[in-house]
């Protein structure tokens, strides 16, 4: 099981580099060739380069931050993996709790800023969740006045 969850969490963090990297790649050969396809006087095309720019930020730092979220957790496992005393009832086991619980934080603090990141980068989420939030506070003023 220790041996799967190894392969798992580095094979994890290695596809989700490669594909930011290829996301990344593609979107901006795309946007080269739409450049290259369209008049000088299309007012439309400084949008799209604008908007494609907008989504490789976005895209590259959602996988960092997921990255560097995930990234003590991989450590603590390939050293319980690689160091057989720092592990579940090795002689290390109170220093490998310790440590797997604080790797245990970034991840959980990469939960909440995702919704920070896409609130602060797509004007579509910001609606979206404004939307959300005012018709869960007029459900519940709603309830409240039913009561």
């Amino acid at each position: 099981m220790t041996f799967f969850l190894h392969v798992v969490l580095v094979v994890g963090l290695f596809f989700l580099v490669i594909s930011t990297s290829v996301l990344v790649w593609q979107l901006s050969r795309k946007t080269k060739w739409r450049k290259s396809h369209t008049s000088a006087l299309d007012t439309h095309k400084v949008a799209i380069q604008s908007r494609d720019k907008k989504s490789m930020k976005m895209v590259v730092i959602v996988a960092i931050s997921f990255a560097i979220g995930f990234t003590p957790l991989v450590v603590t496992i390939l050293l319980a993996y690689y160091v057989p005393e720092f592990s579940f009832g090795g002689p290390l086991d109170a220093l490998f709790h310790h440590l797997y619980s604080i790797s245990l934080f970034p991840m959980s603090v990469n939960s909440s800023t995702n919704i920070i990141i896409f609130y602060k980068m797509s004007r579509k989420y910001r609606e979206k969740f404004k939307q959300i939030i005012s018709l869960n506070v007029y459900r519940k003023s709603k309830i409240i006045e039913d009561f």
